[in-house]
């Protein structure tokens, strides 16, 4: 493996990311597959693969020869419980090659069993594995996903003209199969790793096929790109397992619903974490110490060419128009649901373009305070969710138009630890007037209950004409004190003090509760403690006075502070696809003499619905460093965390659920 400087190489990093996001798009996906076939087409079985393209190909400056990451390498050795016993010495790879090609090339002729050289999973080391057999060379290699590839890169309308991906069905019999096999190991263009990368996956796939001469089942293949209208990523295919005695097979469903776990789960995330590493990487370019300028017509760093970037590459942004672009032209008709995902991602891509044309332009001091997706990793459905519901709130937002209007404000709703602080600063963020804005975070609880709110915040705030204030805690304000807000956030003005005039001000106010405003509101009070036939009528008015001075949230503030939106963070115990790249990003940014690597037992292990994350990211930050304690101790420049590694910090961190330790006490 290349070393770069101090730190290991960039695509080996980026490797890392997409392994992780491919495990956790996987996990929401299949369930959501199986969930649907055992409905549809009962007694199929399925597997999902993702080929992820090393960097993402832009639809008018696309790279030369894409390279194809294969980052379920080593979940479906681990899965299945066997891959190909490749030699350890890199010496021996060429001959080990050659014997694999004479056994295909015998199988192919004789019409007998192929027998593949297998070696079971607990005797591989995951790491070499995925070091040694994450690539599959160009993209041009692979059948389907070139197919794919081909037919959009040819679409001059971006989005694509008709239903393009519906020519990706390919169904494989024995003899097709040892056919492919032996193209591809014989392939003298390709390198020999790359090569048996592919004999790899034959054998993995094609095992039920070949292993009896006879067999008269077939494979039956589906993919559909993961692409949008600027960038291709990469495919996702479907094997589906067809038993001899099932005669029909229904290929445009199975089609549907996989472009339908492509626009909800894989591209989506796969956008965000595309963003996330350009804004890492211009992180790194503005924390030098060499100035560079930044401007609409230069790349921000010469190391990292125009190829490699999307949403940073104003090259590509004339090509984002609304007036040429259908964001569900190709989907027309199908499905409301694909539809509705396809413009979800299609806003969202628009939206971060719009965000980058006001970053290339922008002093960097105002641009790297915008960096906020490099500390956010999103890659499972209720984060994703939470995203959309900002871009949703975006245009209410903006709304504003004299000043006098109301203030636009959003209420952020998320349990302690659950992250919503780093939810709430993305909400500016995408709204020209206020994604630079000075930011000002006031603790709410901190206000006493006869101090004035208003003169508070003004005190507080900035002197300049736009800010972002983000009420933390806005639940702990005292009742008596919450009045004071109804008027900034209606009238958009501070009361001056004896006075009959006021300041106007321009804000936009971002409010943050850790509690449902459900359980918060006067009203919930007033019908639970008036309620005559439980309570009687004294102890129900005397419990409904206690409770009005205690109650966290007035019903008029509710309904004001949410007024552009309200978004919700999920606790991580409902959104337990973040896990594994959550605990990636602790240990990373803690990591700096070393790099870790997760084994997929130990992603298993994290996702495990026993566990019970009561204490959220705060709780998953014990974790890591109970897994950074152990990991000090070994030696190497990546250091594997295995499912051992994981339980033994579940265990130090007492996360309620893992084996030997339970809510309270320990086993």
């Amino acid at each position: 493996m290349k070393l770069k400087g101090n730190g290991l190489d960039q695509s080996w990093k980026k490797y890392q990311r997409l392994r992780l996001v491919a495990f956790s798009c996987h996990e929401a996906a299949l369930n959501v597959l199986n969930d649907w076939a055992a409905r549809i087409i009962p007694g199929l079985r399925f597997h999902l693969y993702e080929y992820f393209l090393e960097t993402p190909s832009p639809k008018h400056d696309p790279a030369p020869s894409p390279q194809m990451f294969v980052p379920f390498v080593d979940r479906e050795v681990a899965s299945r419980g066997f891959c190909l016993a490749i030699p350890t010495k890199p010496n021996a790879e060429k001959e080990f090659l050659d014997q694999i090609i004479s056994l295909v090339g015998e199988a192919s002729k004789k019409s007998i069993s192929l027998s593949l050289p297998l070696g079971f999973s607990s005797h591989i080391e995951p790491l070499k594995l995925v070091q040694r057999l994450r690539r599959l060379g160009p993209l041009s290699f692979g059948r389907i996903s070139n197919k794919l590839y081909e037919s959009w890169k040819r679409d001059k309308s971006i989005i694509g003209e008709g239903n393009s991906w519906s020519n990706s069905f390919r169904s494989a019999n024995r003899a097709s199969c040892l056919k492919e096999m032996s193209e591809k190991l014989n392939d003298a263009s390709l390198e020999v790793s790359v090569r048996l990368g592919w004999a790899n996956i034959f054998s993995i796939l094609y095992t039920p096929l070949l292993a009896r001469p006879t067999t008269r089942d077939k494979l039956f293949f589906v993919g559909v790109p993961i692409a949008s209208p600027l960038a291709f990523y990469g495919v996702l295919t479907v094997a589906v397992e067809v038993p001899s005695h099932l005669k029909h097979l229904r290929d445009e469903s199975i089609l549907k619903e996989l472009v339908l776990l492509v626009e909800r789960f894989y591209l989506p995330t796969l956008i965000l974490t595309q963003n996330s590493w350009e804004e890492e990487q211009l992180s790194n370019v503005l924390s030098g110490k060499k100035p560079i300028k930044i401007d609409w017509n230069r790349e921000f760093d010469e190391s990292v060419p125009f190829q490699r970037r999307v949403y940073s590459n104003p090259r590509l942004h004339s090509h984002l128009d609304d007036r040429v672009i259908d964001p569900v032209g190709r989907y027309q008709g199908q499905s409301a649901g694909i539809d509705s995902a396809a413009r979800a991602n299609f806003d969202l891509e628009k939206d971060l373009i719009a965000l980058w044309r006001r970053r290339l332009n922008s002093p960097h001091e105002k641009v790297s305070k915008s960096l906020i997706f490099s500390k956010l990793m999103i890659a499972s459905p209720g984060m994703l969710a939470s995203v959309r519901d900002i871009l949703k709130a975006t245009p209410a937002i903006a709304a504003r138009q004299r000043a006098d209007d109301p203030l636009p404000s959003v209420l952020v709703i998320g349990s302690p630890g659950a992250g919503k602080e780093k939810v709430a600063d993305l909400v500016p963020l995408f709204t020209e007037h206020y994604w630079d804005a000075q930011p000002v975070k006031l603790n709410m609880a901190a206000i006493s209950e006869t101090e004035d709110i208003a003169q508070y915040i003004k005190k507080q705030a900035p002197d300049k004409d736009k800010a972002v204030l983000f009420l933390d805690e806005l639940n702990s304000l005292d009742i008596r004190a919450q009045g004071g807000l109804l008027r900034i956030l209606e009238k958009g003005e501070f009361p001056q003090p004896n006075e009959n005039s006021s300041d106007a001000i321009d804000w936009l106010i971002v409010g943050l509760i850790n509690e449902e405003p459900d359980q918060l509101t006067l009203g919930e009070i007033r019908e639970r403690t008036r309620d005559t036939f439980v309570f009687g009528q004294f102890v129900g008015a005397l419990l409904y006075e206690h409770f009005k001075t205690r109650s966290r949230m007035r019903d008029d503030l509710y309904y004001r502070i949410r007024r552009s939106g309200e978004i919700r963070v999920l606790d991580l115990d409902q959104r337990r696809e973040d896990i594994p790249i959550l605990l990636y990003f602790l240990l990373s940014r803690t990591s700096k003499s070393f790099d870790v690597f997760l084994a997929y037992d130990a992603l298993t292990e994290l996702i495990n619905s026993g566990l019970a994350w009561k204490g959220n990211v705060r709780q998953l930050e014990l974790v890591a460093r109970e897994v950074m304690s152990i990991l000090t101790k070994a030696t190497g420049r990546i250091r594997p965390v295995t499912a051992t590694v994981i339980r033994a910090a579940l265990l130090n961190a007492r996360v309620p659920g893992v084996h030997g330790y339970r809510m309270g006490h320990e086993a």
